[in-house]
């Protein structure tokens, strides 16, 4: 019953997703299901919600590709300079130093952190949440910020694919992030 709620929830954030027909009632609580329904469009313009998130690339974030957010290039080049100029010194100063703190430091960590504390600060100012999904792959998914339906759905959606190994969370800045 949870997958109802989580697809309604969804709708309603995303209108356009009244267009993709459900998957059937048995595949529903899948995750692989759910991925591609999110993800797909039965119009020939593809729209894509959410995001994957490449740390080994990352100014491949998604942000520029986002249906709510491309026409907005200008702040969006302004978010990727940031990330750059976050990102690009700690790379450099891991590759210098890789020898001596490679094993004990994971600096992709790092990376992902300023990826998406920019992502998450671009989003606030356009009244946003920043919801990540763990799974196999990282990605992440702009909704609008509605705590109370946030929260709610979280919920259902953590228990409903558990088992599959597919998790999300609303995203918050760490007090203690090293990209301070």
């Amino acid at each position: 019953m949870n997958e109802k709620k989580i697809y309604k929830q969804l709708t309603k954030w995303f209108p356009e997703l009244k267009q993709n027909p459900l998957p059937k009632k048995k595949h529903r609580a899948k995750a692989e299901y759910f991925l591609t329904w999110l993800n797909s469009q039965e119009s020939e313009q593809a729209v894509e919600y959410m995001m994957g998130l490449n740390i080994h690339q990352y100014l491949e974030n998604g942000l520029a590709e986002h249906p709510f957010f491309q026409h907005m290039t200008t702040e969006i080049e302004m978010v990727q300079a940031q990330i750059q100029s976050r990102a690009d010194p700690i790379l450099k100063h891991y590759e210098q130093f890789e020898h001596v703190i490679g094993r004990f430091y994971r600096v992709q960590d790092q990376i992902l952190e300023i990826i998406l504390d920019e992502i998450y600060k671009f989003l606030k100012l356009q009244n946003f949440a920043l919801l990540l999904l763990w799974g196999k792959e990282h990605y992440w998914l702009a909704v609008p910020n509605q705590p109370k339906k946030i929260e709610v759905f979280c919920e259902l959606f953590n228990r409903q694919f558990d088992e599959a190994g597919l998790k999300v969370e609303k995203y918050q800045p760490s007090e203690m992030s090293w990209s301070i």
